[in-house]
């Protein structure tokens, strides 16, 4: 059932969003057979894979294993930030798409990411942007005025789609997978203590990189007391009709919290067990920034910024 649940809500979801971005840019013909394919995708996709966060707690394991090892991580860090950066103040859609399509393919093809479990860590930031895009499409109006409107009940007027809300939705969409893309090529190729001896020889204060280390390690250790809550309550048929559910819900997310309470109590006394003096020390094996390593970085962070550059309306955000 809940397959069949998270199919149904993937392509209700990709299905809408779909519609409203087509509807009246292309023909009705057109529109209808993308939105029932975006449908179909998004259903298959949902259901299939879905977005649980068992891919999550192995991020790291993937970038251990990652074909992409031997590259320099500050050469990584330094690519991955400038094409995050571009797509962010892109004023076109194609530059962060084009940045998301040749990421993924480095991350699957060149560091031997399983495209299975990429396409799973990739679903759950894919539904947030695509239900964050519906609200920036969507807006109440006294009269009907949009692309499309949808009356409201109880003389509350009309729910509008209007040409510049699908444009500004289009654009924030792209604009968070191209993020979305880059932070994950860095991931998925880059052990977190790479990433952070690279941050410390760019001279980030201490605070901050022992603050990222402890929000980074509790995540995995909270996704994974949820996890484990959550298939106890299963197995004791606690989702069972909605109002089980519900209250199930709310006594796993209480129990989360305090296990993240007491989790940081045992962190810190642990540190203070093991005399410490507020500093983090990281084993890591050096790794020479190699030419042809960098001259790649610089190529696709180039061919990027021409893209962003020659994009229509560049100077508007």
């Amino acid at each position: 059932m809940k397959q069949i649940a998270k199919a149904l809500l993937g392509a209700l979801l990709c299905g809408a969003f779909a519609f409203l971005l087509l509807w009246q840019a292309v023909p009705d013909w057109a529109c209808w057979l993308g939105s029932g394919l975006s449908a179909l995708v998004g259903g298959g996709l949902f259901g299939a894979r879905g977005h649980s966060h068992g891919g999550v707690l192995h991020i790291d394991q993937i970038a251990q294993r990652s074909g992409l090892g031997d590259v320099a991580p500050g050469c990584k860090l330094a690519g991955s930030l400038a094409a995050l950066v571009l797509c962010v103040v892109s004023a076109s859609p194609w530059p962060p798409l084009a940045a998301l399509c040749c990421l993924a393919w480095l991350t699957v093809k060149a560091g031997k990411t399983p495209l299975g479990r990429y396409v799973d860590l990739l679903l759950l930031p894919a539904s947030f942007v695509a239900l964050s895009s519906l609200v920036l499409l969507l807006d109440r109006s006294p009269v009907p005025q949009g692309l499309l409107d949808l009356p409201l009940p109880g003389g509350l007027g009309y729910l509008s789609a209007t040409q510049a809300g699908r444009q500004q939705a289009v654009l924030t969409a792209c604009r968070a997978m191209g993020g979305v893309g880059c932070m994950y090529f860095l991931s998925l190729t880059t052990p977190m203590h790479e990433i952070m001896e690279a941050l410390r020889r760019l001279r980030v204060p201490q605070v901050v990189i022992e603050l990222m280390v402890l929000v980074y390690r509790f995540l995995f250790v909270l996704l994974d007391r949820q996890q484990r809550r959550s298939t106890a309550a299963d197995a004791r048929l606690g989702y069972q009709g909605l109002g089980r559910s519900l209250r199930t819900y709310g006594q796993v997310s209480a129990g989360l919290l305090a296990d993240a309470f007491r989790r940081a109590s045992q962190c810190y006394d642990a540190m203070e067990a093991r005399c410490y003096d507020g500093q983090m020390r990281f084993l890591t094996q050096h790794k020479p920034l190699r030419a042809r390593h960098a001259a790649v970085a610089c190529s696709g962070v180039a061919l990027l910024g021409l893209l962003v550059w020659l994009s229509p309306g560049r100077w508007s955000l």
